[in-house]
């Protein structure tokens, strides 16, 4: 991968400096983060990143977005898409680590652009929960009233 732009093959002027997927090596670059990052079941997982195509008319490229097992998306854009935001959210069913990467696919040295990348999880609050289960431990508890009720009525 390479970091472009602010001068340097800048190509969507303004955005400061980002990343080209393919880099100047003719082979496609994998970013991966250095940290592992670890999530709880039920945390809320936000990723939120903006890819571009390749701004020189090289015809569709792509870049593989991945979390470990929680996340895995292929992006594919065409050369001149500008900079657009790919959010997406989603609660971690079981308690894992991963590791954030981009990978981009081919081999010709121009690929996606890649830039502002955030990652963040927000963990359930217990109070949270006790509401939940409280108001579901209520709704079971209604449920159970109107039965009997409805059983005393047709006795």
């Amino acid at each position: 991968m390479d970091i472009i732009g602010n001068g340097y093959s800048n190509f969507l002027p303004g955005n400061g400096l980002y990343l080209d997927a393919d880099g100047s090596t003719s082979n496609a670059g994998k970013l991966s983060s250095k940290s592992i990052f670890v999530f709880g079941a039920g945390d809320l997982v936000n990723l939120l990143f903006k890819l571009a195509g390749d701004q020189r008319n090289n015809g569709n490229n792509s870049v593989i977005v991945s979390l470990g097992s929680l996340f895995n998306e292929s992006f594919i854009l065409p050369p001149t898409q500008d900079f657009t935001t790919f959010p997406d959210s989603f609660t971690v069913a079981s308690d894992t680590s991963a590791k954030l990467a981009f990978e981009g696919v081919g081999e010709d040295n121009i690929g996606l652009l890649i830039d502002d990348v955030t990652l963040t999880k927000s963990v359930p609050e217990p109070a949270s929960l006790i509401v939940i289960f409280g108001l579901g431990a209520f709704g079971v508890t209604s449920l159970g009233k109107r039965k009997q009720e409805k059983v005393a009525v047709k006795a």
